[in-house]
């Protein structure tokens, strides 16, 4: 059976599955988004759910890999490495978002573009703050146990797929090509109304260098961090 991306739509964020020759590979955890609010939601339950949904055991998942460190994805990642037995990867400048971060690491990549969307940040700061202190308590901190690098092949782990680099709204974000041109790839893109880049970034002149390297390479479908999974010609460079 051919290698197979399955989308685990986690209400606000993914996670993805790779799968090949039924074993998995996970790519983001879930967890809790600001936009949670009062009711922080840690997307424990549904995501266990969907992976026993999908055939997910001790002996079949190899490996958690996190696109970056951020609350949202990184979230559920030490209850589920524990619950699986999988090792945790993560690029080692994310480091200090999932090892006990600090609030002002958690809104490290909280800068917008468009100027609407920094007068609501403006305006909602004191509500932002209550909301991340309440997600920053409620988070488990770990230390990866893999460090990702530029050019990583996912082989010796039984997939079909490689690490790229593309650091931009975290030092330390990463996305996953594999061989038949699928990329999962965090929080560089988007789709909420339609294809774009993030609108929130830790860096917008390193993240522009990350999208121009991806643009370089072949690429079908673009599996995003927020959104439904969109084909990468779809997407309008800017």
């Amino acid at each position: 059976m051919a290698q197979e991306i399955i989308r685990l739509d986690l209400g606000g964020v993914n996670a993805y599955l790779i799968k090949n020759n039924e074993c998995f590979a996970l790519v983001d955890t879930g967890g809790s988004l600001i936009l949670d609010k009062k009711n922080i939601n840690g997307r424990k339950d549904l995501i266990d759910s969907l992976l026993f949904k999908n055939g997910v055991t001790r002996d079949n998942l190899k490996i958690i890999i996190l696109t970056h460190g951020d609350c949202d994805h990184s979230g559920n990642a030490s209850y589920i490495s524990h619950k699986y037995n999988a090792p945790i990867a993560l690029n080692k400048h994310d480091g200090k978002l999932v090892n006990n971060p600090a609030i002002n690491d958690i809104l490290g990549n909280s800068k917008y573009e468009s100027f609407g969307l920094r007068l609501v940040f403006a305006i909602m700061h004191k509500k932002i703050l209550k909301i991340v202190e309440k997600v920053q308590s409620s988070f488990i901190s770990f230390v990866p146990d893999i460090f990702l690098e530029e050019g990583d092949d996912l082989g010796k782990y039984g997939f079909d797929a490689s690490v790229i680099f593309t650091p931009g709204h975290t030092a330390g974000s990463v996305s996953i090509l594999t061989g038949d041109g699928d990329l999962m790839c965090g929080d560089t893109f988007g789709n909420n109304k339609k294809p774009d880049i993030a609108m929130n970034a830790e860096d917008f002149t390193m993240m522009r260098k990350s999208i121009q390297k991806i643009m370089k390479l072949n690429i079908k479908m673009v599996y995003p961090g927020h959104g439904e999974p969109f084909e990468f010609s779809e997407f309008k460079s800017r």
